[in-house]
C-alpha cells in the first residue's frame, strides 16, 4: 500500500494512472484493491485512471491493451470483482470452519480434490472422466514396408486386470524394440481403407503442466513459472487459461509463424475455433483466453529463435532444469502444439498378424491382435512422439492435475498451488501401478472428520458456478457495494447447500458477532437461506465478508 501511494504522490494530478491487471477474476480483484487504495488517498484522481487488461505482452499486444482501455467506472469495477470477493469469502469460512471442527486442515479444493480420489477409487462413475495413470505402447513393422505401426492402451486403473498385466509384461519383455508379428494395412474388397483424419487441439494451461510432467519430469510449480516466463518474454500467449481453441485471426498469426519456420501443411481453418462443435453439439464460443499459442511478431531474428526452438530436441541439461531451460522447454511444447493442431491428421488402420519367423504364445497374439494399430501417413514433424514399445506411469501430480481439470476444481492460476499442496499434506498416496492415487490413512481420517458434502467434488464446482453467475441472484442490487454484492453471492449458494454444512457454518457466523446481535443475525440468515431468490427487505445483517 505505502509504495502505491508514494508512486502516485510523486506524480502531478493531471498524470494517467493506468491498473494494468490479468484480465481475470483474480485481476479484477486486485485492480479493486489497488482503486480503492488509491482513491482513499487520492480522491480527486478518479477521472485520471483507466483500467488496461493485457493480452500478449508484444509491442502489438500491448499496443492494442492499451488503445483499448477504459476509464474507471465505480459501478463496473465493483460488479468485475464480486466474483473473486465472493468466492475469497466463502473458501476462508468453510475453511476456518469445518478445519476447527474436523481438527485438520480443511478447503473447498483441498477437501474436494480428497473426496475425488476417493470416488476414483470407489465410486468413478460419480466422476466426469477418469485421469490416466500411464500408458502401454507398442510399435511393430508393416507387412507392406514405410513406417511402423503403432497402438497404445491408456491406462487409468480401472481396466480388466489380468489383460492388462499381460499385456505390460508382453511391453516390457520387447520395451524398445519392434514386437514380433507384422501389420498389414486393412484392405476393402476392392481397394486400401481410406486413412482416419482427425486433429488435436492446442493446449490449455492444464495440458501443458501435465504434458511437461509426464514426459519430462518437470513439477507443476515450475512449468507453471515456466509458462509465465515465456509469456513475460513475449513469446506464449496468456498462460493461464481453460480453453483449448483460438480465434480465427490468433489461428491466421500461427499459421504465418509456422510457414516462417519452414512448416508445411498448416490450415488456419483447421486450427481456429469459427464454426467448431463440441461433443455435445454446441457451437463453439470466444472464451476470455484463448488456448496456449506463440505469439512472436513476425521477423527474421523471431523465426530463427523459434524454429531452433521448436526443432531442438528436448533434453534435461546437464546441470539440471534451470528456470531460463525451462521457459525454453515450455515455449517449445506450446509451439509444437499448435502448429500439430494446425493440420490435418491423417491415420492408416492395420491389423496385426503372425509372420513366418515369430516365435509368440497364442494367447499374447491374440491380445496384439486385437489392438488399434494404426500409423501416421504422409508428412509429420520432426518432432513428433514416436510410440515405441514399453510401458510409462504418469507421475501422482499429473493424475491429479487431469482429475482437477476434469471435475473443475480450481483454476489454471491455482493448479499449482493445490497441487503441491495435495501431493505434500500426506493425505493422498500413490497406490500399486497402474490404480490411481488414493487416500492415504490420514486422508481417510480426514475424510471421515469432514461432511461429505464438504469434500464432495460438486459442491466445489457448484459454489463456482454461483459465485460466477450473477443471474442466479435475483436482488442482487447492480448499485450495491462490493460487501453488499458479495454478501448476496454467498447467501444464494449457502441456501442450496445440505443442512450437514450449512448449520456449522451459520454457528461460526453467529459466533464471530456480538452477543446482542446473534439472534437477529440467525434469523435473517435462515430467512435468506430458505428462499434466496426472495431476500428479506429488513436491513441486511453483516456479512461473512464483512465478519
Amino acid at each position: 500500500m505505502k509504495s502505491i501511494i508514494d508512486a502516485v504522490s510523486r506524480v502531478p494530478e493531471s498524470c494517467p494512472i493506468v491498473i494494468a491487471m490479468d484480465n481475470d477474476v483474480e485481476g479484477d480483484v486486485i485492480a479493486y484493491d489497488v482503486v480503492e487504495i488509491i482513491l482513499s488517498h487520492f480522491p480527486k484522481r478518479a477521472s485520471r485512471m483507466v483500467r488496461v487488461r493485457p493480452g500478449p505482452i508484444t509491442r502489438e499486444g500491448v499496443r492494442a491493451a492499451l488503445a483499448s482501455a477504459t476509464r474507471i467506472s465505480g459501478r463496473k469495477i465493483v460488479a468485475d470483482a464480486v466474483h473473486g470477493r465472493a468466492r475469497a469469502v466463502t473458501d476462508r469460512w468453510i475453511g476456518s470452519t469445518f478445519s476447527r471442527l474436523a481438527g485438520v486442515p480443511v478447503g473447498r479444493v483441498r477437501s474436494a480434490v480428497l473426496g475425488a480420489t476417493l470416488l476414483l477409487n470407489r465410486a468413478p462413475a460419480r466422476l466426469k472422466a477418469r485421469p490416466e495413470t500411464g500408458e502401454i505402447t507398442f510399435q511393430a513393422r508393416s507387412a507392406m514396408g514405410g513406417r511402423p505401426f503403432m497402438a497404445r492402451i491408456a491406462l487409468t486403473g480401472q481396466e480388466d486386470g489380468k489383460r492388462i498385466r499381460r499385456l505390460m509384461e508382453l511391453a516390457r519383455r520387447h520395451s524398445g524394440l519392434l514386437v514380433p508379428g507384422t501389420v498389414r494395412p486393412l484392405q476393402s474388397l476392392s481397394a486400401a481403407v481410406a486413412p482416419r483424419v482427425g486433429t488435436v487441439r492446442p493446449f490449455n494451461t492444464a495440458d501443458a503442466l501435465a504434458y511437461a510432467s509426464r514426459h519430462h519430469g518437470i513439477s507443476s510449480a515450475l512449468a507453471m513459472r515456466g509458462l509465465q516466463d515465456a509469456y513475460q518474454d513475449g513469446i506464449i500467449s496468456y498462460p493461464r487459461t481453460d480453453s483449448r481453441t483460438i480465434s480465427p485471426a490468433s489461428a491466421s498469426k500461427v499459421v504465418m509463424l509456422g510457414f516462417s519456420c519452414g512448416l508445411s501443411g498448416l490450415e488456419a481453418d483447421v486450427l481456429g475455433n469459427e464454426g467448431r462443435i463440441t461433443p455435445d453439439g454446441d457451437v463453439v464460443t470466444g472464451d476470455t483466453h484463448e488456448a496456449l499459442h506463440p505469439v512472436l511478431a513476425l521477423s527474421t531474428l523471431n523465426s530463427d529463435r523459434l524454429r531452433q526452438m521448436i526443432r531442438r530436441p528436448i533434453r534435461q541439461p546437464e546441470g539440471g532444469w534451470t528456470r531460463p531451460a525451462i521457459k525454453e522447454l515450455m515455449a517449445a511444447l506450446v509451439s509444437r502444439r499448435a502448429f500439430e493442431a494446425a493440420r490435418e491428421i491423417h491415420l492408416e488402420p492395420g491389423s496385426w498378424r503372425l509372420d513366418n519367423v515369430s516365435g509368440i504364445d497364442p494367447e499374447d497374439a491374440e491380445l496384439l491382435s486385437d489392438l488399434d494399430w494404426q500409423r501416421e501417413v504422409g508428412f509429420n514433424y520432426p518432432w513428433t512422439r514416436s510410440l515405441i514399445t514399453g510401458v510409462r506411469s504418469w507421475p501422482m501430480e499429473s493424475v491429479l492435475l487431469e482429475l482437477m481439470a476434469s471435475e473443475g476444481l480450481g483454476r489454471p492460476s491455482t493448479y499449482a498451488g493445490h497441487l503441491r499442496t495435495a501431493t505434500s499434506s500426506g493425505e493422498i498416496e500413490q497406490a500399486a501401478f497402474p490404480a490411481p492415487p488414493r487416500p492415504s490413512p490420514q486422508g481417510m481420517r480426514s475424510l471421515r472428520k469432514t461432511p461429505r458434502s464438504v469434500w464432495d467434488p460438486a459442491t466445489c464446482r457448484m459454489i463456482e458456478r454461483v459465485m460466477e453467475n450473477p443471474g442466479n441472484i435475483v436482488r442482487e442490487d447492480a448499485s450495491g457495494t462490493l460487501g453488499e454484492r458479495a454478501r448476496h453471492r454467498v447467501l444464494s449458494w449457502f441456501g442450496r447447500i445440505p443442512e450437514e454444512m450449512r448449520l456449522p457454518l451459520e454457528e461460526a457466523l453467529r459466533a464471530s458477532q456480538s452477543g446482542g446481535r446473534r439472534t437477529g443475525n440467525r434469523q435473517q440468515l435462515q430467512a435468506d437461506s430458505a428462499h434466496p431468490g426472495e431476500m428479506s427487505t429488513e436491513p441486511a445483517p453483516p456479512s461473512p465478508y464483512n465478519s
